[in-house]
């Protein structure tokens, strides 16, 4: 089956005998409404500290195309430098192939003790309009080699509070308590800014660029 688009996946997957249509759309771009989604079962994955460690069941952070953001993969074989994929949330869509630097990794340690209780999500209206990403925006920006490093003015991405769980370009833009960061959205700078503690925040490899 080739790969198809995750709006028409969806809908697919709705009229299947065994669908479960998802109870809402999302657009592709950062969202604040508050939605989970559930989980597949299986083995907790791993979480590589660094690009050259990623091995057979970790997990990281893979983008589809710039328009959809970027979301959980589970490494199914490695080859090199190149690695074959399946995305978490979606275990039955065939799997892909991306380069090892080409993936984010998310903070593998423990959650630190001095980092405050995560806020609750707050509902807004929806938008009418879908923005238009701001390729302005997109200037190089320094990548951090590891999570300690982060600051003001560098490249990562940060998680949306949207029913996908995406993750989206993010570029901190001021400390806040906490060891926390006030982050705007690189290719929305329209949206409003979220607030994200350090070890929230996904890495993407610096030799990628």
């Amino acid at each position: 089956m080739p790969f198809v688009r995750r709006e028409l996946y969806d809908k697919l997957a709705a009229i299947a005998p065994n669908g479960k249509p998802h109870s809402s759309t999302a657009a592709a771009q950062p969202s604040s409404a508050a939605a989970s989604r559930p989980k597949p079962s299986g083995s907790t994955p791993t979480f590589p500290r660094d690009w050259r460690s990623i091995a057979v069941g970790d997990f990281a952070l893979a983008q589809e195309s710039p328009e959809d953001g970027w979301y959980a993969v589970i490494v199914v074989d490695v080859n090199g430098d190149m690695l074959t994929l399946r995305w978490q949330d979606y275990p039955k869509v065939r799997t892909f192939v991306r380069h090892r630097n080409r993936l984010a990794l998310v903070y593998p340690g423990p959650k630190h003790t001095s980092e405050p209780a995560k806020p609750a999500k707050t509902v807004t209206s929806a938008k009418t309009d879908k923005p238009t990403a701001d390729k302005s925006q997109a200037a190089p920006q320094t990548l951090p080699a590891d999570w300690q490093a982060i600051d003001v003015g560098h490249l990562v991405l940060a998680k949306d509070d949207g029913p996908w769980e995406s993750w989206w370009e993010a570029i901190p833009a001021e400390a806040a308590a906490g060891d926390r960061f006030k982050v705007r959205w690189r290719d929305y700078p329209k949206l409003r800014q979220v607030e994200r503690p350090r070890f929230e925040l996904a890495l993407l490899c610096p030799d990628a660029a």
